[in-house]
């Protein structure tokens, strides 16, 4: 009887996890526009030799029309409910991506690290991103 209790509670918690995993490494539509549309999805980056675990927020820009665009937009980030860059006018927080025709590109842990946003450190309980905006979004032709 208790190792059938603690066999379902095992297989129960292995559920969890894998759907947990699986609904982090889908992505999902954060923003469209003129046929671009941009994704996003939560990352675990972890650089054990250095003791460093944190989680990203990875960016995807899709540009699912037949010309070449120029995407930008500003990245406004809270940690812990206040927004750290409101009022900042820093290249750092803008994002300008040029999309050949039906390109897709997408932030990693490693690459195109300006389509990221720093969540939080997965060892240690400091801040944590609350909320993030994309704004001032624009996409034009590029000729």
């Amino acid at each position: 009887m208790v190792k059938n209790c603690v066999m379902s509670t095992l297989l129960f918690v292995f559920v969890s996890i894998s759907f947990a995993l699986q609904a982090q490494s889908e992505w999902q539509t954060k923003a469209e526009q003129q046929q671009v549309f941009i994704k996003e999805k939560k990352v675990a980056c972890n650089d054990e030799a250095n003791g460093i675990f944190k989680e990203m927020v990875m960016l995807q820009l899709e540009n699912t029309s037949n010309a070449t665009v120029e995407v930008v937009f500003k990245k406004e980030m809270w940690f812990n409910n206040i927004c750290n860059n409101c009022n900042k006018n820093s290249p750092e927080y803008t994002v300008r991506i040029q999309l050949a025709p039906n390109e897709t590109m997408e932030a990693t842990c490693t690459t195109n690290k300006n389509m990221s946003i720093f969540s939080k450190m997965l060892n240690m309980k400091k801040s944590e991103l609350t909320k993030y905006e994309l704004k001032d979004m624009m996409v034009t032709t590029v000729k």
